[in-house]
């Protein structure tokens, strides 16, 4: 059988397949390199620091205040208080001496003298602690503020004591040239701290009962004061200050002294803390 050359047969054309080409190298700039390092070098950097902070969370969450390996399990927070009214037995009064008039020179004349008039009346009242306190004066404007007419100076004086009735005495005698100022009645320090350690003893007694009962309901055999704080407020003494002032109005046109009631105030012991069931 004859054969024949394909490409030399008319009217057939052959096609041929061609090679493909090999694939060319792509080249990366020079510049690209390190900066992919270094973002990579952050990435790491930030993710091992969110771990780091994921796990130390965990560890503090599960280990107690004091940084040991032992986990906080059956922890409870229990509050107790204990409240008493003290006897006020400390009596602080200021009484004041003014003096107006248009010779501020004057006017200090006339407040020095009272002043000194004031200490030695109350020379006799042993018992009572006295205390100058300063000088002040202001000036008195007329009506429409144009000018300064004249002048209001004045002085107190302190008196502390635990003697009620010489205060009362001293008072009475005082108001011929002076006017009562303010009045604060409130317990001693020392009066205080009794009270104090004595509603200390009745918290801690009311703590230990609480602390005593959630152990029984939660079927511990028992338990541990993990910590304690204990908070004393000893307040000052309150009374209705507009009575105790108008009573002092009147006892100038009274021959009789002022009824000083002394009232009470309000000693308070707070105890927080933490207890864990064994």
């Amino acid at each position: 059988m004859k054969q024949h050359n394909l490409h030399s047969i008319p009217g057939l054309s052959v096609v041929t397949a061609k090679s493909t080409p090999k694939s060319m190298p792509v080249s990366m700039p020079t510049n690209v390199a390190p900066i992919r390092d270094a973002v990579c070098t952050v990435v790491r950097t930030i993710v091992g620091l969110l771990c780091a902070l994921f796990f130390s969370s965990l560890v503090s969450a599960q280990t107690p205040p004091s940084g040991g390996s032992e986990p906080l399990y059956d922890v409870y927070q229990l509050s107790a208080e204990a409240q008493i009214d003290v006897a006020n037995d400390l009596m602080t009064v200021n009484l004041v001496a003014t003096a107006t008039g248009s010779d501020a020179a004057e006017l200090a004349n006339k407040i020095n003298s009272t002043m000194g008039w004031a200490v030695n009346k109350l020379g006799p009242f042993t018992d009572i602690d006295t205390k100058t306190l300063d000088y002040q004066t202001h000036p008195q404007y007329e009506r429409n503020g144009s000018r300064i007419k004249g002048w209001v100076a004045s002085q107190s004086i302190q008196l502390e004591t635990d003697n009620f009735e010489q205060a009362g005495d001293a008072i009475q005698l005082l108001q011929e040239r002076m006017q009562v100022q303010g009045m604060r009645l409130k317990a001693k320090a020392a009066t205080r701290e009794n009270a104090e350690e004595q509603l200390i003893n009745t918290a801690l007694e009311s703590f230990k009962r609480r602390a005593k009962l959630v152990q029984t309901n939660m079927g511990a055999t028992g338990y541990r004061v993990m910590n304690l704080s204990i908070n004393t407020n000893g307040s000052g003494g309150h009374y209705p200050r507009q009575d105790h002032m108008r009573g002092a109005v009147m006892m100038s046109e009274s021959a009789d002294g002022p009824a000083i009631e002394a009232g009470t105030s309000a000693v308070t012991v707070h105890l927080n803390g933490q207890i864990q069931l064994e």
